[in-house]
């Protein structure tokens, strides 16, 4: 056997170059010089090395102490049995000339700790798997109590690994998970309930001790601003609003609404332009280099971008202090590390989210000419000015996304630097440090409440922590005073949520803010108004009509708690006609519990005809997504009334409108088993089968199958079989046979299976057969097999593979000789032998060859591919055939592998080994899930949407969605689906042409 060790040695032969090596870290006094700064502004330094090595969070506490996160693992974790590097450390500056001149370590061992922030005299700091809460008791500056708060969380890439605790201006702690799987538990405390954090954030509430999965998607990177709206990051995104609150998408379990987040700059999206000063990287001119020869040769017109854009933006901040002026009451700061350069947005509102512009409006606020400046994460200070911390590497980007050849021939090391560190002061030009030495942890309550109004943020954010902290209930009077007539609304704002903090906000100070003359206030009012929300109907219900949007989408979403009216309906449906092309204003309708779509798609229908005038895009995503809350509510008497509306009503008379409601149906309905029965859908399914318009026969033909439609099931079996009626008629035709038994339909089925001229209407029958849950379907499809063409072939063994009971009938098939293993594809081979089926594996391990070869033996056999030149025209047709359905363009449906785009980056050696050894390393958001139902069927495919209710799995053809009490077994497979084999698939000039392709860029 050959190692992979070796066998990198050997593909290593060869490439190893010499290079100048580049230019050497500066000192920080020369580090200073190279800094070129906005305007009305400069740079100071605050600490460096020895002190501060690879810092990526500061946090002070009430008394203006200052904690420091070190991100020692990185690139990677250490080896087993080795002490983490990375640490927290407590900073001091002794003789009080504004420069750190001492620290201690308050607490080191800790893996990868990316976040800490104040709370109760300690720090939450985040080293996942762990939530630590961290204490010094002793006054020795070193922790002594070391809890852990909450576990469970993914250990994933450095770079998406837990991060960035703030406590909201709600009370509750945001913690960044980047949607990463995890099941959340308290250690020691078993009766609480475990948190699934799949696809979502992390909360929780430090006083109440309440936790669960929150909105938001960023990577490293969350701030909110004075109304308490948040903002996030990730690497090439630099800038986005969390839109939508967390609680709201939990409300209706049947739907998932997967985005509540909006990209907002007005400067480019998603990438937005930089502007660096400094010279790019060795490594960087590199790789660009050789994608502009690939291009040349196979992209004429194609430039590939050296640099100019953000690739690595992080530590999100919205700038709270009080020095720089009025211009920058809304800005946020983002660095971008690889740039070399800090960014600035000032963001305005925008109907329900911000739109951001850049200050300065040309060029970047703070940039360096020295390329070891690694800005990523800031902090609002106790003197009004903004910290900058910079990691100063040599290398930010990590190993993974460099070419394996790039990095050997320049000897680049990834650690350089690694005993570096700075932090950064940027203050008024004209000014300098100014220490402000209040101690907030000695400040009375009633000093503390008069600190809600103070001009710098760190104050105001403190005193409201230190307030919810104490619990004293001795503020509530000057809070109150506060909300009623103090003439600040950010006041005003900021004592409504510290009175909710402390457990004393009545109903009634709800009910007089709702009426406040600032929006902010109205919609934090609404959001408070939740737990009381039908003794404030009235005014709740009134305030979707709110002239600020923002007012009116929150509203939207409070009042999708009350009980289901006429009223309320149309309430409803007047915000969605008021806003009829943005996307945001349905989420209150769709979040919504499930009773509610039905009456607000009948209401706009009745009240609002002038939404119906044009079909946009928007609008008729919003209906289809409305129609597919009912059908997957089963409601049998709702279902039929929107069936017979979209059949009948001048409102639905256009093609687009109708298609939209039966598609929206189709899908929900595709939840349940069953079938409906009712007179009045039989007719209007009829109606609707016979059509003019292809769009509305198709989604009447995909709907058909969930009701008992009588006569139509021979009338459509009639249209499949006649050779002259056209192709698309016979495709619906089939789809609807779907409705009949298997005594009704399958000799008319089996017939098409075996003889249509056309592979199409062949795999379509298939498809219908293989739902049947029929021995003697699964008998056809099996005895069909000779003779049938590939495309055919693979439709069987997929149709087959889907029920247990089927998936039996195909490896008896198998074993008895009657099917070639060779001639079952690749990846149907993967998911036979992961089958939940036990009886099904067993067949499977024992007759069904899965030709699982020792991988690198195979990738050694094969390293003649790397000698030949291959050709991307000719590697175009290889990845169609064999690659293309899973990797698809970007952002379309059916992706189940990942997108492509960026593996222009990595060398010949390494797309050969994942080309050859798919499961080598699996990417989390890309590893497949394999699911079973209560009645034995059997899906698989990455995991893109989970309610309380449902999960979402897309496959390489469609989505599918389960409720999960019908789940029998649901679990991750360790196999990629990319199949083992394509040695055999392919030859040695194959392999050159479809690397060639994949490197001249999808």
């Amino acid at each position: 056997m050959v190692a992979r060790a070796g066998l990198v040695a050997v593909i290593a032969s060869g490439l190893v170059g010499c290079a100048a090596p580049e230019q050497g870290p500066l000192s920080p006094e020369q580090a200073l010089e190279s800094f070129r700064v906005a305007t009305g502004f400069r740079v100071e330094l605050f600490a460096a090395e020895p002190h501060v090595v690879d810092p990526v969070e500061m946090a002070f506490d009430e008394n203006g102490g200052v904690y420091l996160a070190e991100l020692g693992d990185n690139p990677d974790d250490p080896p087993a049995g080795q002490e983490p590097l990375s640490r927290i450390k407590y900073l001091e500056d002794t003789d009080g000339d504004g420069r750190i001149d001492r620290h201690t370590v308050f607490a080191d061992g800790l893996l990868a700790v990316e976040g800490i922030a104040p709370w109760r005299g300690g720090l939450v700091a985040t080293a996942a798997p762990d939530i630590l809460y961290l204490k010094d008791t002793d006054g020795d500056r070193r922790a002594d109590v070391r809890e852990v708060m909450y576990t469970g969380f993914a250990v994933p890439h450095v770079e998406g690994r837990l991060s960035n605790p703030r406590l909201g201006l709600d009370n509750w702690f945001y913690v960044v998970n980047h949607g990463y799987p995890g099941s959340v538990t308290v250690p020691g405390n078993p009766s609480v309930p475990a948190v699934n954090v799949r696809k979502r954030e992390f909360r929780f509430h430090p006083i109440r001790g309440l936790a669960e999965a929150s909105t938001g998607d960023a990577q490293f990177g969350q701030s909110y601003n004075r109304w308490g709206h948040w903002f996030i990051t990730h690497n090439t995104v630099h800038l986005r609003h969390t839109v939508v609150p967390p609680g709201y998408l939990d409300r209706n379990p049947l739907f998932a609404v997967e985005e509540s987040e909006q990209d907002i700059s007005d400067h480019g999206r998603p990438a937005s332009p930089v502007y660096p000063i400094s010279a790019p990287q060795r490594w960087r001119v590199e790789r660009t280099r050789a994608r502009s020869r690939r291009y040349a040769e196979t992209r004429p017109g194609r430039v590939e971008q050296l640099a100019g854009f953000f690739t690595a933006a992080a530590g999100t901040t919205v700038y709270t202090g009080d020095r720089f002026g009025p211009d920058f009451e809304d800005a946020i700061f983002v660095g971008e590390g690889n740039g070399n350069l800090v960014h600035c947005d000032v963001a305005t509102p925008d109907g329900a989210t911000y739109t951001a512009r850049r200050w300065p409006a040309q060029g970047e606020f703070l940039a360096s000419s020295d390329n070891w400046f690694r800005p990523v994460n800031f902090a609002n200070a106790p003197d009004g000015s903004l910290y900058v911390l910079d990691y100063y590497r040599e290398f930010l980007e990590h190993p993974d996304f460099i070419p394996e050849a790039v990095k050997r021939r320049l000897g680049m090391d990834f650690r350089a630097g690694d005993t570096l560190g700075r932090i950064y002061r940027i203050v008024p030009a004209k000014e300098g440090w100014r220490p402000r030495p209040d101690r907030l942890g000695d400040f009375a309550s009633e000093e503390l409440v008069r600190l809600l109004g103070h001009s710098n943020g760190w104050h105001r954010r403190t005193a409201h922590r230190l307030l919810v902290e104490r619990q004293d209930q001795g503020a509530v009077h000057s809070l109150e005073h506060n909300l009623t007539a103090h003439p600040d609304a950010a006041v005003r704002l900021r004592s409504l949520w510290v009175l909710e903090g402390l457990g004393s906000l009545t109903p009634e100070l709800v009910e007089s803010t709702l009426g406040d003359v600032h929006w902010a206030v109205r919609e934090a009012a609404l959001r408070l108004a939740d737990p009381t929300l039908e003794s404030l109907s009235g005014a709740v219900l009134d305030a979707t009509r709110d002239e600020n949007p923002r007012v009116a989408f929150q509203a939207g979403l409070t009042v999708g708690g009350l009980p289901v009216s006429g009223e309320l309906a149309a309430t409803l449906a007047g915000l969605v006609a008021r806003f009829p092309d943005d996307p945001w204003f349905h989420v209150p309708v769709l979040s919504a519990p499930p009773a509610m779509a039905g009456p607000v798609l009948s209401a706009l229908a009745e009240q609002y005809p002038a939404y119906f005038e044009a079909p946009s895009r928007e609008r008729l995503r919003f209906v289809e997504q409305a129609a597919r809350v009912v059908g997957a509510r089963n409601d049998h008497a709702e279902t039929v009334a929107t069936l017979v509306t979209a059949a009948t009503s001048d409102r639905l008379a256009g093609t687009a409108w109708r298609a939209a409601v039966l598609d929206g149906l189709a899908d929900g309905l595709a939840l349940h088993a069953g079938r409906i029965r009712s007179p009045q859908a039989t007719a209007s399914l009829g109606t609707l089968l016979s059509d003019d318009a292809d769009a509305v026969r198709a989604g009447a033909a995909r709907l058909a199958p969930y009701f008992d439609i009588g006569a139509e099931v021979g009338r459509a079996r009639v249209a499949a079989l006649d050779p002259e009626m056209p192709l698309n008629r016979r495709l619906e035709a089939a789809s609807v046979l779907r409705a009949g038994t298997f005594d009704e339909i399958g000799q008319a089925l089996a017939a098409l299976v075996r003889d249509a001229p056309d592979a199409e209407l062949r795999v379509r029958a298939v498809r219908v057969l293989g739902s049947l849950a029929d021995s003697r379907a699964a008998d056809v499809l099996a005895g069909a097999w000779d003779g049938s063409p590939e495309e055919v072939r693979d439709a069987i063994a997929d149709s087959l593979m889907r029920r247990s009971e089927h998936a039996m009938a195909l490896v008896t098939a198998v074993r008895d000789g009657r099917i070639r293993p060779a001639d079952i594809a690749a990846v149907t081979r993967i998911r036979l032998s992961e089958h939940p089926n036990d009886a099904v594996r067993s067949v499977v391990a024992q007759h069904l060859d899965l030709q699982l070869r020792d991988r690198d033996l195979v990738l050694a056999e094969r390293l003649a591919a790397l000698d030949e030149q291959g050709d991307p025209v000719a590697g175009k047709p290889l990845f169609d055939r064999e690659c293309a359905s899973c990797h698809v363009a970007r952002a379309a449906r059916g992706r189940i592998g990942p997108d492509l785009s960026g593996v222009t980056n990595r060398s010949r050696e390494d797309l050969l080994t994942s080309i050859l050894d798919p499961s080598y390393a699996i990417e989390d958001r890309y590893r497949n899930y394999i699911l079973e139902t209560r009645d034995g069927r059997f899906h698989d495919g990455i995991l893109v949407a989970e309610t309380a209710s449902t999960v979402t799995l897309r496959g390489e053809r469609e989505d599918n969605s389960v409720l999960k009490r019908d789940i029998a077994e649901l679990r991750t497979s360790e196999v990629s689906l990319m199949p083992e084999g394509f040695e055999d698939a392919f030859s040695d000039r194959d392999l050159a042409d479809l690397i060639a392709y994949l490197q001249a860029g999808l």
